[in-house]
C-alpha cells in the first residue's frame, strides 16, 4: 500500500513446466498492481551459475534450490532494486508444516489414551523421530539408504538436538494438553533449526549481489505473538497457517493462497547428474577413496534424498580445500556434467 512500485520477481524451471509457479504470481502481480519480473531456469544456466553459489554459500549447498535464490537476487539487483521482502517464518512459526504437525499431535493423543499399552514399544527416540519423519529439522534420522553423510550427521547432530527439544518441550510446559505441547514444541524447534538453514542461504545469496533481504515475518512483535498462538489458531482441520492465511484474504487471491503446498523446487536429478568423470582425481577419491564409478551408480531414482550431496561437495572441497580456482572449477562442470 505505501510503496508506488512494487516489484515481484519470479523464477521457475523451463524444463519442468508443472513445478513453475508464474501463473500464481501473476495473480499476485495483479492484485498488488506491481510489475512482475521473470526468469526461467534451465539446465546450462543451472550449471553456470551452480559453482558460483557454492563459493558464496561457503560450505556446500544443503538444497539446490539456492541457485534458484541467487538468480533472484541477481535478477533483482539488474533492475535497480536493493531491497527484497521474502516470507521465511511463515511456515515455521504459524504451523505451515501442517501435515508432520497433525500426524505428532495424534500420536501423542493415542499415546497419551492407550498409554500403558503402548510405553513397551515406544521410547524418547521414537518422539524425536516422529517430529521429523517428514524431512525437516531433524532431516537425518533416515539412514537406511547408505547415504554417508546422513549417517554422520545423525551421529554428530542427535545430542544437542536432544537438548534442543527438551528445552522446547519445558516452553509449553504450561499446556495442559500434551499433545498441543508436543506440536507446539515441535514449530519452535523449526525455528531453531530448519529456519537457520532457510536465513543463511538468504542471506550469503542476497550478499553475493549487494542486495539487502529482509524478512518481515521475523519481527520480533509478530515472533512473540506467533510463539504464543493456541494450537488450533495456527492449524484447523488439517488447514496449516490457518491465522495467516485469513489475514491474506485481504490482500491476495484465495486461489493463491489455498493451493496444494510445495516447496521451491528445482528439478534437480535432470539439471545435476553423477557422472564417473567428473569426480575422477578429485576430493572424494583422492580424500577418501571412493570409487568414482561406484559414486555414479547412485544416481536418484527419484528428487528425494540427499545424493547431490556428492557432486556439490565436490565443487565445494574443490574450491575451498584444494585452492582451485573458480574458473577452472567452472569449465570443469561444464565439460564432465553437460
Amino acid at each position: 500500500r505505501r510503496s508506488r512500485d512494487t516489484s515481484i520477481f519470479n523464477v521457475s524451471s523451463a524444463d519442468s513446466p508443472e513445478l513453475s509457479e508464474e501463473h500464481y504470481a501473476q495473480a499476485v502481480a495483479r492484485q498488488l498492481d506491481g510489475s512482475i519480473n521473470y526468469h526461467r531456469l534451465d539446465r546450462d544456466n543451472f550449471l553456470e551459475n551452480l559453482v558460483d553459489t557454492i563459493y558464496h554459500a561457503d560450505f556446500p549447498i544443503y538444497n539446490l534450490n539456492a541457485v534458484a535464490v541467487y538468480q533472484i537476487c541477481k535478477m533483482a539487483r539488474d533492475q535497480g532494486v536493493k531491497v527484497l521482502l521474502a516470507g521465511e517464518g511463515g511456515d515455521e512459526l504459524f504451523g505451515g508444516y501442517a501435515r508432520r504437525l497433525e500426524r505428532l499431535y495424534r500420536n501423542v493423543r493415542v499415546r497419551r489414551r492407550y498409554g500403558r499399552y503402548l510405553n513397551a514399544i515406544l521410547s524418547r527416540t521414537s518422539d524425536l523421530a516422529s517430529i521429523s519423519d517428514d524431512g525437516l529439522f531433524l532431516p537425518h534420522f533416515r539412514t537406511t539408504s547408505g547415504d554417508v553423510s546422513s549417517a554422520l550427521h545423525f551421529a554428530s547432530g542427535f545430542y544437542s538436538r536432544s537438548l534442543r527439544w527438551e528445552e522446547a518441550m519445558k516452553a509449553y510446559d504450561f499446556l495442559d494438553l500434551p499433545e498441543e505441547q508436543y506440536a507446539q514444541a515441535a514449530m519452535l524447534c523449526d525455528v531453531r533449526e530448519y529456519l537457520e538453514h532457510l536465513l543463511n542461504r538468504e542471506d550469503k545469496h542476497s550478499m553475493q549481489t549487494s542486495v539487502e533481504c529482509r524478512v518481515p515475518l521475523l519481527d520480533p512483535a509478530l515472533i512473540d505473538f506467533a510463539v504464543n498462538l493456541p494450537y488450533d489458531r495456527k492449524v484447523r482441520a488439517s488447514e496449516g497457517k490457518w491465522t495467516l492465511k485469513k489475514v491474506a484474504e485481504r490482500y491476495i487471491p484465495k486461489g493463491v493462497i489455498y493451493r496444494q503446498k510445495r516447496g521451491f523446487n528445482l528439478p534437480g536429478k535432470q539439471y545435476l547428474s553423477l557422472r564417473e568423470e567428473f569426480f575422477r582425481g578429485g576430493f572424494w577419491e583422492t580424500e577418501f577413496g571412493f570409487n568414482p564409478a561406484r559414486v555414479a551408480h547412485l544416481s536418484p531414482r527419484s528428487e528425494g534424498g540427499f545424493w547431490y550431496a556428492f557432486p556439490v561437495t565436490e565443487i565445494w572441497a574443490r574450491l575451498l580445500l584444494n585452492g582451485e580456482s573458480r574458473e577452472s572449477v567452472a569449465d570443469h562442470v561444464r565439460r564432465c556434467l553437460r
